[in-house]
């Protein structure tokens, strides 16, 4: 991890991410001097429309702050710049599930205990984004990110309830963008890891997986695709897979991780 990295730069964009049923989380310390913007050597108090604007600019900059620090893997830095965007504006979908998500990254990290806590916190947001619009698929995407890996750590009997959230979650994002390639892929782990009395049926896994792909290919979805299909011993799909993880670009830190992986299981794989 990098949480120590931390990125300021105003100029451009950097956008990055990953999936699956769970990711990480964090509660960061945060704390940045100065302004964003160039002072005018006269400045007059700016009128109603004016002060909207620069608000909005404000949140754009913050979220494109937390969106390089995601990137980079400074994951504490991204969610105090989204977390400082989503307490100044209440009503920012885009900050609150961008919250979520770093969240829940960091939150894999950490032991069992604090890393519960995370992903109840990463929930927390991910639920009031939908509040705030629930016409954005990837606030439902984080909802069940969230959700999915809490239920990892939980009884039977709660992680049966929140296997259902889960599904309806990422079936109310499909429903809202059918080529949605983080629900398609979130559904095909959901269907490889559910038992049957749940829904879970494996012969749906590979076309949701296709279809991920087919939507928008990364390394962690060939990555994740191809660890699937060495669990359901088909050895030379497992290996195509893994290679088409490895011939995609390095963009972001969680990039480099996932495509380390895929190197380690195809070395695995033998000849």
């Amino acid at each position: 991890m990098h949480d120590g990295l931390w990125i300021m730069e105003i100029d451009g964009t950097s956008s990055m991410g990953r999936f699956m049923l769970g990711y990480t989380t964090v509660v960061a310390n945060f704390a940045t001097g100065g302004s964003l913007f160039w002072r005018s050597r006269r400045v007059k108090k700016p009128g109603f429309a004016c002060s909207l604007m620069l608000l909005a600019a404000v949140a754009l900059a913050d979220v494109e702050v937390g969106d390089r620090a995601y990137g980079s893997g400074a994951f504490s830095q991204a969610i105090a710049a989204y977390r400082e965007n989503a307490e100044r504006d209440p009503t920012d979908v885009e900050a609150r599930y961008k919250l979520a998500r770093a969240i829940s990254t960091l939150a894999d990290t950490l032991d069992e205990s604090e890393a519960r806590a995370g992903y109840m916190e990463a929930a927390e947001h991910a639920r009031a984004a939908i509040a705030i619009d629930p016409e954005i698929p990837a606030a439902h995407v984080e909802l069940a990110r969230a959700l999915g890996r809490f239920a990892e750590l939980t009884g039977p009997l709660r992680a049966l309830d929140l296997a259902n959230e889960v599904r309806r979650q990422l079936e109310w994002a499909l429903e809202l963008d059918p080529d949605h390639s983080g629900a398609l892929h979130g559904l095909a782990m959901w269907h490889f890891g559910a038992p049957w009395i749940l829904g879970g049926r494996q012969d749906r896994v590979r076309p949701l997986f296709d279809a991920a792909i087919a939507a928008g290919p990364t390394i962690e979805g060939h990555f994740d695709y191809g660890a699937t299909l060495i669990e359901l011993d088909d050895l030379e799909g497992a290996r195509r897979q893994l290679e088409q993880a490895l011939s995609l670009p390095v963009v972001t830190y969680l990039d480099r991780q996932n495509r380390a992986e895929a190197q380690r299981l195809l070395d695995g794989l033998g000849p």
